[in-house]
C-alpha cells in the first residue's frame, strides 16, 4: 500500500480539524502533528515490520545484537494447549497495534479470559480503527511475552523510556513514569520530557498526561540507552525508540512513527514548530532544545489544571465514530 484511498485521507484530516480545531497542514510546517499525520497517507510494508511486535525483535537483533528484548514463550491465536507450559505471571499481546496488552496471573487471570482478550484483539483492525494503515498491514497474532518485573517500583513495572528520534538523532526523552497498572494499562500515568544528552528535565509536556508529583530535575541517561536510539532510528526520518530500564538492564520496547496516533501534541503548543522545523531540517536538535530550555515550567500549557482542546478520551471516542 502507497497511498491511501482519498476517504481515508479524509477521515484523518477530518480527526485531525476535531483535536486541533483547525485544518491539516499539508506541508508539514506548522506543528510536529502536522507532519506525522501526512506520513499516515504513504504507509508502507517496511515500516509495518519494524511496527510489528515479534518481526521487530529480527531487526534488533541485527542491528543490536546486544541489546536485550523480552523472551517470547508463545505465539499463536489459541493458547488454550500452550496455557500449561506458561509461566505463573507473563504479558499477554498482540502484535499489530497498541493497547493490546494483558499482564496475566494465573492465580487471578484464567485461560478463559485470556482466550476471550486474544480473539478480540485478533478481530480488530487497529489500523483502521487510528487511520494507521501500517498497521493494517500486519498479519495478527498473539504471543505471550516475559514480563519485565521492576522491583524498584510497587506496580512491578519498568519505567520506559522513549527516544524520539529526527533523522538518526535523539531530540528529547519522554518517561512514563508513577500511575497505576490496571492489568491493561496506566491509571493516573505521568509523563516527562527531559534531554536525552544532559539529563536535565525540559519545561516540555508530552499530551494530556500530568507532570509527575515528584518530578526528577535530572536523570542519568544510559550511554548504551543513547547508542541503542541511534542505531535503530539509522536512515530513519522520525522514529520514537522505547526502552525499559529493568532492575539496571536495558530492554527494547518498540518502534513508534506515529506516537499517540499523531493525535497528541506537545505543549507549550509552540514548540510543535520547532520540533517541526528540526523534522524539516530547517533546525537542529541543539537548537530546538536550547530553544525548549528557555520556556519556565511555570508556563500556563504545563500547569495541572490547564485544559487542552479535547481529553486523550474524547479523541479515541471519536476515532472510534
Amino acid at each position: 500500500m502507497d497511498t491511501l484511498p482519498l476517504s481515508d485521507k479524509d477521515k484523518i484530516e477530518s480527526i485531525f480539524h476535531y483535536a486541533f480545531k483547525r485544518p491539516l497542514d499539508k506541508t508539514g510546517n506548522y506543528g510536529l502533528v502536522d507532519w506525522l499525520n501526512i506520513q499516515k497517507f504513504t504507509p508502507s510494508q517496511f515500516q509495518a515490520d519494524l511496527q510489528d511486535k515479534l518481526k521487530v525483535k529480527e531487526y534488533i537483533k541485527n542491528k543490536c545484537p546486544d541489546l536485550r528484548t523480552a523472551k517470547v514463550f508463545w505465539y499463536g491465536d489459541y493458547i488454550v494447549n500452550a496455557w500449561n507450559e506458561l509461566p505463573q505471571k507473563f504479558m499477554l499481546k498482540a502484535n499489530h497495534g497498541k493497547d493490546f496488552n494483558l499482564l496475566v496471573d494465573k492465580d487471578k487471570i484464567g485461560i478463559v479470559q485470556a482466550q476471550k482478550a486474544i480473539d478480540k484483539w485478533l478481530k480488530t483492525d487497529f489500523g483502521a480503527i487510528t487511520e494507521e494503515r501500517a498497521y493494517s498491514l500486519i498479519k495478527p497474532i498473539a504471543f505471550a511475552e516475559e514480563f519485565l518485573e521492576n522491583k524498584d517500583h510497587e506496580s512491578g513495572l519498568p519505567e520506559d523510556y522513549k527516544f524520539w528520534t529526527f533523522h538518526g538523532t535523539p531530540g528529547f526523552l519522554q518517561i512514563n513514569m508513577e500511575g497505576k497498572w490496571t492489568g491493561e494499562s496506566f491509571d493516573d500515568r505521568r509523563i516527562e520530557c527531559f534531554d536525552p544528552y544532559t539529563g536535565d528535565r525540559l519545561p516540555q509536556r508530552y499530551g494530556f498526561h500530568l507532570l509527575a508529583e515528584n518530578p526528577y530535575k535530572k536523570i542519568n541517561v544510559p550511554n548504551d540507552m543513547i547508542k541503542y536510539a541511534k542505531l535503530l532510528a539509522e536512515n530513519l526520518d522520525f522514529v520514537r525508540v522505547d526502552f525499559y530500564l529493568v532492575n539496571n538492564k536495558i530492554y527494547f520496547g518498540e518502534l513508534t512513527f506515529t506516537p499517540g496516533c499523531a493525535y497528541i501534541p506537545i505543549y507549550p503548543l509552540t514548540l510543535e514548530t520547532i520540533w517541526a522545523n528540526v523534522v524539516n531540517k530547517r533546525m537542529t536538535v541543539n537548537k530546538a532544545l536550547q530553544i525548549v530550555k528557555q520556556y519556565k515550567f511555570d508556563h500556563p500549557e504545563l500547569a495541572d489544571d490547564f485544559v487542552p482542546y479535547l481529553s486523550e478520551e474524547e479523541i479515541r471516542n471519536f476515532i472510534k465514530v
